[in-house]
């Protein structure tokens, strides 16, 4: 990151002025903007159903050749078999034709995550989503082609459809010891990441060597609080 890669980062209505001063001095190579929903469906300010990524995920993808989405939970770190150059020409030689490459996978299923109204949304079988495991959606490369579009288009869609991403009655919140016994029930729900599963699956099958592969560069560490010195 030495800035022949552009970094944007988004901040929230409720991030303070002093905030933004101590992120700019230790980040100075990043291009802060303002990130808001009010242009959006009422429905889109709780933020907790992610309506808000793939929309937010297009307005910037216009502006460039590749983008890499990035959550706040993910560092990277210098390894001798990989540079971030390397990773942004994958989506023009090994992934083109897919649009999309996803950098890491979770312990559990798709099935298990998913809510079962999301079925009427994306042409996916329960036998589909019981035989894949679920790939983040918090990190994945993304390309300005028709393809990278075709992904995200319907995504975007289905962020918008009240019934569709936060069914009613969604539940977020996992029970990990029944995920891990369990393939083959309903625990919980995983909103954004459920419905790109749902997406790729659906244009490419299940075979996800089509869409993903793992970079030694990537560390996904989550905090309760945000420190920029750890």
């Amino acid at each position: 990151m030495n800035g022949t890669i552009p970094v944007i980062g988004l901040y929230a209505p409720d991030v303070t002025k002093n905030d933004l001063e101590n992120y700019r001095t230790n980040c100075p190579y990043v291009q802060l903007r303002p990130f808001t929903v009010s242009a959006y469906p009422e429905y889109f300010k709780d933020l907790k159903n992610y309506r808000f990524k793939f929309p937010t995920v297009a307005s910037v993808l216009s502006e460039f050749r590749t983008i890499m989405y990035v959550d706040a939970s993910i560092r990277f770190t210098s390894v001798k078999n990989e540079t971030m150059t390397e990773l942004f020409k994958s989506l023009e030689t090994e992934f083109a034709t897919k649009g999309i490459r996803l950098l890491s996978e979770n312990f559990h299923g798709n099935f298990p995550v998913t809510h079962p109204d999301m079925y009427a949304f994306f042409n996916v079988t329960e036998d589909q989503m019981k035989e894949t495991i679920q790939l983040h959606s918090g990190l994945y490369l993304l390309s300005n082609s028709s393809e990278g579009w075709n992904v995200m288009n319907k995504l975007i869609k289905c962020a918008f459809e009240p019934k569709c991403m936060a069914p009613k009655d969604a539940q977020v919140k996992c029970n990990v010891e029944q995920l891990k016994k369990s393939n083959d029930v309903v625990v919980c729900h995983r909103f954004d990441q459920s419905a790109l599963n749902m997406r790729v699956i659906e244009l490419y099958g299940t075979n996800k060597h089509l869409y993903y592969r793992p970079s030694p560069m990537i560390i996904i560490k989550q905090m309760r609080e945000c420190n920029l010195e750890s």
